[in-house]
Parts: C-alpha cells; structure tokens; sequence
C-alpha cells in the first residue's frame, strides 16, 4: 500500500474509533480494504490508493461533486451512483494530508457519519416497508 493508503488506513481507523459500541457497526473488508458496515451493509472504506470512498445521499453526494471536494467512483468500469471518493489530500496543490491541516480529516469524519445515517436509514426503510 502506498504512503497515501497507509495515511487513509490511520484517518479511518481514527473515525472509526467514534463507531465503538454502536450497535450494528462493524469492521470488515471490501475489496481487500478495511471497511465499516452497519447490519452488514457497507458505508465508508478506504481504497488501496488512500481515497475514502463512501455512500451518500444523492443531495449530498451533488454538493461534494459540484464542488470538486469529491470524485465519482468507478468500479469494473461501472460508476456507482451514490458513492463518492475523497481524497487524503485535501485539494489541488496540497501534496499529503500533513499539509491540509485537521480540515480533510473534518472532511472524512463528516462524510462517514452522514454516510452511516443515510445506509441506516435505508436499512431501516427496508425494514419498514416489509
């Protein structure tokens, strides 16, 4: 894993720290990368490369596009439409994420709390609706 990846690893398990006793949350793997599930449904991981890549509500997932914060994911050539990648930089011209200050972690950190209320609340729709 690059020196990027390994800086994404440490950023998540931070984040991931603040999941600790929540019920449903768990640590696994997707596609080789750590991962957080909640009732085994993905929300955040970090790709081999460091981006994390999260699930986001369609609203949301627009603002972190629009204004260039966050990339489209493609995976198999297939672009997975509600999930965004953010960098371990925090921009154009920041070099590493030493660089960005605590703002790209704030960035991570609000990322993967509203990616784990939207997949809880999907969850829980579906729940709803059976």
């Amino acid at each position: 894993m690059t020196g990027a990846g390994e800086r994404g690893l440490d950023r998540l398990e931070r984040i991931a720290a603040e999941f600790a006793g929540t019920p449903g949350v768990s640590r696994e793997r997707m596609f080789h990368a750590p991962a957080l599930r909640i009732r085994g449904k993905v929300f955040a991981f970090v790709a081999p490369d460091g981006r994390l890549i999260v699930k986001l509500p369609p609203d949301r997932l627009r603002v972190l596009l629009d204004d260039g914060t966050g990339d489209r994911v493609e995976l198999g050539g297939r672009v997975m439409r509600e999930w965004v990648a953010l960098p371990v930089a925090a921009g154009p011209g920041e070099a590493d994420a030493e660089s960005a200050g605590g703002d790209q972690e704030e960035r991570w950190r609000a990322a993967i709390h509203d990616s784990f209320t939207y997949v809880r609340s999907l969850i829980e729709g579906a729940v709803r609706d059976r």
